[in-house]
């Protein structure tokens, strides 16, 4: 017995220097790394927002997740800086940027010294696999050569417009029509996505999956949002490949990702298995999938089907995606702002016709024309200039990040080494006073006039909704969706509603947006 009491003595003094000699040397660990993760050096040169010992900004970044764009404005504004830098345990080291002299170093200056990163493939590869999101180099070039082949004024005019035209016919007729005679609300930004996977779907694979006909989510669409959503929470979360096997594990009834996953896949190795076919009996399609088919890759091989799976799903997410969020945005903006929607309905109806919705060629070319021309003499605002008010404020794609493969310097005077991260926020630049003046955070689509009444070209770098390079599909579609839209109906947002964004590769609406239709009653034109 007296046996035993010494050995538990024995067990217990022993656990005893063990805790004490682990907290001891955890708390001189913590004395030496007070603010960042341990072992991490320091970045004397540049602010740093803090953080918690040996775990850095870590806990931050995971408790602000869901808020993360507005986290980061705010760390901006606290330090009052254009570049800071950022490091929690389990995540890189980062500089984070919104000084345009930067980014235009990172995308075009010294662009081949950034690329992707293994985040990027590591969070996104089952989703995205070598398509132009994760792409680098040769195979990023090829990929935006090969698509320019199809995405072309000609299809622009001919194609593209008319596809646009006819699925907003049917959401009108089937949709908003119906709403404005019931006076039942409905969810503006789910309709939007509707709308634009369809359009984007048929111009990508050259199939109806008939979204606007259905009433709730397409599986499709469901597993997409699902994918989407699961690789922006891992950028976040430096455990994901610990937490989700658990989440797995200990929550058996949700559906996983593998499931989301057999269903996107399901979809497009059916279309692409199916395309070839047909183009084996001599059918001609005039699609994205087709034209990559007949292409071949940069070993100049025919595309597996992985590959065109890839390439094909990449470009309905830019496409898709991005135009759903700016109708929504565009049109919440509008609803806040009514002298806005007055100023556009005015250029609307001086420009539109009924007439000139059924030549979907002609409409390009005034919408073109819109888009291009100076703002309406009237009221100073244009289509555009209010278009590009909102994707300032609410950019699509609200945060990128780049990997740098060498040491540099930022034109700003920042050391960037090699394997460090560089992120850029068009979130929190379109917010900064001290890029767009204290107004900054106000939406005024007048900061786009000049004095000579012209449209203001602010560079790509300050303005970066399309990451400074150019926009066409996208905005297009904006452009003609606006225009029908405006022309039909007036839409009222129902009260009490948390309009805000939900954290995602890009910036879709957490909650929706509910609004009440009504046909708009000023038409001079026949309605259809």
């Amino acid at each position: 017995m007296t046996s035993i009491k010494r050995s538990q003595h024995s067990y217990l003094q022993t656990a005893g220097f063990i805790t004490g000699g682990t907290t001891l040397l955890l708390g001189l660990l913590a004395l030496k790394y007070p603010e960042r993760p341990i072992f991490a050096e320091r970045h004397d040169e540049l602010p740093y927002p803090g953080g918690y010992p040996l775990v850095g900004m870590a806990l931050d970044i995971m408790k602000n997740k869901e808020t993360i764009h507005c986290f980061f404005l705010q760390v901006f504004e606290n330090l009052n800086t254009l570049t800071w830098y950022g490091r929690g345990i389990g995540m890189p080291r980062s500089v984070v940027t919104i000084d345009p002299r930067n980014i235009e170093h990172i995308l075009k200056s010294n662009f081949e010294n950034y690329v992707k990163g293994p985040m990027l493939n590591d969070s996104s590869m089952e989703l995205l696999g070598h398509g132009i999101f994760n792409s680098n180099g040769d195979v990023w070039r090829y990929q935006r050569k090969t698509a320019s082949h199809i995405f072309n004024v000609k299809n622009f005019r001919d194609n593209f417009t008319k596809t646009f035209i006819r699925h907003i016919r049917y959401m009108n007729e089937h949709i908003f029509d119906l709403a404005a005679e019931s006076g039942h609300p409905l969810d503006f930004h789910d309709i939007m996505y509707k709308f634009t996977l369809d359009s984007f779907v048929e111009l990508s694979f050259g199939e109806e999956v008939r979204a606007l006909a259905t009433k709730d989510k397409v599986p499709f669409a469901s597993s997409f949002d699902a994918c989407q959503l699961n690789v922006a929470q891992r950028f976040v979360n430096p455990m994901y490949k610990l937490t989700e096997p658990l989440t797995a594990w200990f929550m058996p009834w949700r559906t996983s990702l593998k499931h989301h996953l057999a269903v996107i896949d399901d979809f497009a190795f059916g279309v692409i298995d199916k395309r070839r076919q047909d183009l084996a009996m001599g059918q001609e399609y005039g699609d994205l999938l087709s034209r990559f088919m007949t292409a071949t890759n940069v070993k100049n091989e025919q595309l597996s089907n992985k590959e065109l799976r890839d390439v094909v799903l990449n470009f309905v997410i830019a496409g898709r995606d991005t135009t759903a969020q700016a109708l929504s945005w565009t049109f919440y903006c509008l609803l806040t702002d009514p002298r806005v929607e007055h100023a556009l309905l005015e250029e609307v109806n001086l420009h539109i016709t009924d007439d000139l919705e059924n030549d979907p060629a002609a409409l390009y070319e005034v919408i073109k024309g819109m888009k291009y021309a100076n703002a309406n003499p009237t009221n100073n605002l244009s289509l555009l200039v209010s278009l590009k008010e909102v994707l300032r404020l609410y950019p699509s794609v609200p945060e990128n990040q780049k990997y740098a493969l060498n040491e540099d310097i930022l034109p700003d005077g920042t050391r960037v080494k090699k394997n460090d991260y560089v992120i850029w926020c068009p979130w929190s630049q379109g917010r900064s006073t001290k890029i767009w003046g204290e107004d900054a955070k106000e939406f005024k689509p007048e900061r786009w006039i000049t004095d000579e009444n012209d449209l203001r070209n602010e560079p790509a770098a300050k303005w970066t909704a399309f990451h400074a390079g150019r926009q066409n599909l996208a905005t297009l579609e904006a452009l003609v969706a606006i225009v029908c839209l405006l022309r039909r109906y007036t839409f009222e947002l129902l009260p009490d509603q948390d309009i805000t964004y939900q954290y995602s590769l890009t910036l879709p609406m957490k909650n929706g947006m509910k609004i009440y239709v009504h046909h708009r009653r000023d038409r001079t034109m026949t309605q259809q």
